[in-house]
């Protein structure tokens, strides 16, 4: 039987093929960063994802482009044999993936034959951040517990990431309790977008109190925030990317000093502004400009879809 494995990163990818899973499909995505165009179809969606990509510097437009065409080739490839593996893990990044090639494969009616394997702990791997941690014996281990998509799974991936492009203020009532690691990164998503009270989102949160705390090492703020998740999603570039949000643009939240924003050595400090914003004495959109996209909600100021931290729910403002 002919199986296709689908994974989240190079360098897990790597360990899977030395272990021998192979055809092996890597899942390219930050998807908690940027547009999720509503209405797009999967060409329209590639090449938005594409260009947001490419135009923050973390790839280039014909390398991703092409990793995408790719990607749609090898799925519209499939024949009706063929199993689908998924091997995941339990953070924000991950579940956004599952999210997105469950809706894909649904739409494809490939999914009777797609099975799981997806973890959120290793009896050998303490902390567990995720399967690029693994050698390739711990992941040929994980082999035979792999599981079929439950059809309450499926249901809730497929509407979930059908909110998540079209419209994130369903995800208010898309609750599923027994969906592996769905319940708290539905809220982790959530609380990405902008709070009511202050106007910035948990990550912002986290780091402006990381520095506040005189944890002001930009690799240092890193790794605080990482500690603070009880699931880290973030890679480094989308980590920095927050870090330049927070300081531009101007009035500024943060300032860095030393070395270039990008760099760990970079000297990390509260401004006025960032201090009364997390004192919740300031907020955040009174002063300074709001643009960006999450999903398919387009941020700007004080309109479009916030968090309310008190009822942990998406509201519209």
């Amino acid at each position: 039987m002919e199986i296709l494995h689908i994974t989240n990163g190079d360098a897990v990818g790597q360990t899977l093929q030395s272990a021998g899973f192979t055809p092996l499909l890597i899942w390219r995505d930050v998807l908690h960063e940027g547009p999720i165009p509503a209405g797009a179809d999967e060409a329209e969606l590639d090449q938005a994802r594409a260009h947001f990509l490419a135009s923050r510097g973390w790839t280039q437009l014909a390398d991703v482009q092409k990793d995408f065409a790719y990607r749609r080739q090898t799925l519209d490839g499939l024949n009706p044999e063929t199993q689908v593996v998924l091997w995941f893990e339990h953070d924000l990044y991950d579940q956004l993936q599952i999210w997105q090639i469950v809706h894909d494969l649904a739409g494809r009616q490939k999914l009777d034959k797609t099975e799981l394997i997806c973890i959120g702990s290793h009896p050998e791997i303490q902390p567990f951040f995720g399967l690029g941690q693994l050698n390739a014996k711990q992941l040929s281990a994980l082999y035979p517990q792999r599981v079929p998509l439950a059809a309450e799974w499926i249901s809730t991936w497929t509407q979930a990431w059908a909110a998540f492009q079209n419209n994130p203020l369903d995800l208010n009532t898309l609750t599923d309790p027994d969906c592996p690691f769905y319940a708290e990164n539905r809220l982790r998503l959530m609380q990405e977008f902008p709070d009511l009270e202050s106007g910035i989102n948990l990550t912002e949160r986290l780091i402006l109190t990381a520095v506040s705390q005189e944890v002001t090492r930009l690799g240092d703020v890193f790794r605080w925030v990482h500690r603070k998740e009880a699931a880290p999603f973030m890679g480094d570039l989308s980590f920095f990317a927050s870090v330049e949000g927070l300081i531009e643009p101007e009035p500024s939240l943060l300032t860095g000093i030393g070395a270039e924003i990008n760099d760990p050595a970079c000297q990390l400090l509260l401004t006025e502004l960032g201090r009364a914003v997390l004192m919740g004495q300031a907020h955040a959109e009174e002063h300074r400009r709001l643009d960006r996209w999450l999903g398919g909600a387009h941020l700007t100021n004080r309109k479009g879809i916030r968090f309310d931290r008190k009822n942990e729910a998406l509201v519209l403002i």
